[in-house]
């Protein structure tokens, strides 16, 4: 994250100089305090504010598991507050990434995956053309985020999003996969997948200036499908010369996961995700 800002503000800087550094301070330490940018750097925010909130709950103190949801539904005081009191200021700011309706999405997951560990669900699902399937739903999804102009951080978007791309995780942890090409090629998108969010920005905006000087008059899904392919291209590279060899060093001064086994495999709701196979 920190190498996909730091090469975002020196790129703005060398090609249009940069004005205010206070939006990339925010994203470097995902401070409550700001817009960000780059832009995609929003989401991360909303990420450490739910991995802080498991963590306290479901692995520092397990019995207050259920405060939770205390944070989940905490969108719906900060808006009712938010719709009497509109004026901006930083502590409402503040409110509105710690209390967000993407909360709901953040509950749906933890409620997938302690779904997912029950032991009378835990067998695989069988379909002929697993992969069609997972594609025909995605698609699905997205033109029905077209019809209805859902909005990822608005109640009703987040709470259709929320069921629908649950039954899609579902589907895409239950499924069994043949080891073919193109299971291979969805395994390394999803390996890649945080490299392509993370750096699809730089490469978008470099593609698109480059593509309005040399061909202005190209048909505009043409454009679009070029630069999708393109910059998730470049972010599978990313993910291959730089975030793995960057996690394989990192690695060295981490304690591995088998450390912890001892520790945490007595608590038993995370025991069974921790436990060796067999």
């Amino acid at each position: 994250m920190w190498i996909a800002i730091l090469s975002y503000a020196a790129l703005r800087l060398a090609g249009r100089g940069l004005s205010d550094f206070s939006p990339y301070v925010n994203a470097l330490f995902l401070l409550p305090t700001g817009p960000v940018v780059p832009q995609n750097i929003w989401t991360l925010r909303h990420e450490l504010v739910f991995y802080s909130a498991f963590a306290l709950t479901f692995l520092l103190f397990p019995r207050a598991r259920w405060l939770i949801l205390i944070w989940i539904f905490s969108f719906i005081p900060v808006a009712l507050f938010a719709h009497f009191h509109p004026a901006d200021n930083p502590a409402l700011y503040a409110a509105k990434i710690f209390g967000n309706p993407v909360n709901i999405e953040f509950g749906a997951g933890l409620a997938l995956g302690l779904l997912c560990r029950r032991r009378d669900i835990r067998s695989d699902l069988s379909t002929p053309a697993p992969a069609l399937l997972l594609i025909a739903a995605f698609v699905g999804f997205f033109l029905l985020a077209i019809v209805l102009d859902l909005k990822i951080d608005q109640i009703q978007g987040t709470m259709i999003s929320a069921i629908v791309a649950s039954a899609i995780i579902f589907l895409a942890v239950k499924l069994k996969f043949a080891d073919s090409g193109l299971n291979r090629v969805g395994s390394l998108l999803g390996d890649a997948s945080y490299s392509i969010y993370l750096f699809h920005p730089h490469f978008q905006s470099a593609m698109l200036g480059v593509w309005k000087h040399f061909l202005p008059q190209t048909n505009i899904w043409i454009v679009i499908l070029g630069v999708v392919l393109l910059s998730t291209a470049a972010g599978v590279l990313i993910h291959l010369f730089v975030e793995k060899p960057l996690l394989t060093w990192l690695g060295r001064f981490l304690p591995r996961r088998g450390d912890h086994h001892g520790k945490v495999a007595a608590d038993p709701v995370l025991a069974p995700t921790l436990q060796p196979p067999g």
